[in-house]
């Protein structure tokens, strides 16, 4: 094996199990539960910072306490969006270099519809559903809205056996993924708003 290639090897196998970390991180529980719990310690300041009422500070070293823990969270969702960035970044160069487009633009250039065209429609899905459910009943839901705007290229099947727009939506949701709009899911092909997204639209 050549140099430059055990070179490259080392680098996929460290950010391999940097990017599982950073998953792991997201993905887990207690992150969730922490954002949660702080949305609630936030609310309650608030309320008694309205009414004028002192703020026990206890409940003041637990907001901060939480505040830090959804900051390290914050960090991890940056790592992940750099790193999103990244290879966005090397799938446009290796597709140059081909004389192909990027797979975003060829995406979208196959499909009638657009990412902003869909964010609102899923956010419309999922406070429809109470706030969660699984991405194939969010798909069906927005295309049920979309109805005839959907074209046939946007429904003729994609490498991966889905309908072309399908990945456009994918797209959409990490758009609202990465406005903080909606949060990775309790469980695996879920998606859901994030709590302070979810209060405004009750």
């Amino acid at each position: 094996m050549s140099k430059i290639l055990e070179q490259v090897n080392a680098v996929c196998e460290r950010l391999d199990a940097v990017l599982r970390d950073i998953v792991s991180t997201l993905e887990s529980p207690a992150a969730r539960e922490t954002a949660e719990q702080l949305a609630s310690v936030q609310l309650a300041v608030e309320n008694l910072e309205s009414k004028g009422v002192p703020v026990p500070g206890q409940l003041r070293e637990l907001l901060g306490s939480l505040q830090e823990e959804v900051r390290k969270t914050g960090e991890s969702q940056e790592a992940l969006d750099t790193i999103r960035h990244h290879l966005d970044t090397w799938t446009d160069l290796l597709s140059s270099r081909d004389g192909r487009s990027s797979s975003r633009t060829v995406t979208q250039a196959k499909t009638g519809i657009h990412e902003d065209d869909l964010e609102p429609l899923i956010i419309e899905a999922l406070t429809q559903a109470g706030g969660a459910a699984r991405a194939d009943d969010v798909l069906a839901a927005v295309e049920e809205r979309l109805g005839p705007a959907l074209g046939d290229a946007d429904l003729q099947p994609g490498p991966n056996g889905r309908p072309r727009w399908h990945a456009t939506a994918d797209w959409a949701h990490q758009n609202l993924l990465d406005r903080g709009v909606v949060e990775i899911g309790d469980q695996p092909g879920v998606w859901q708003l994030s709590p302070q997204y979810a209060r405004k639209s009750a």
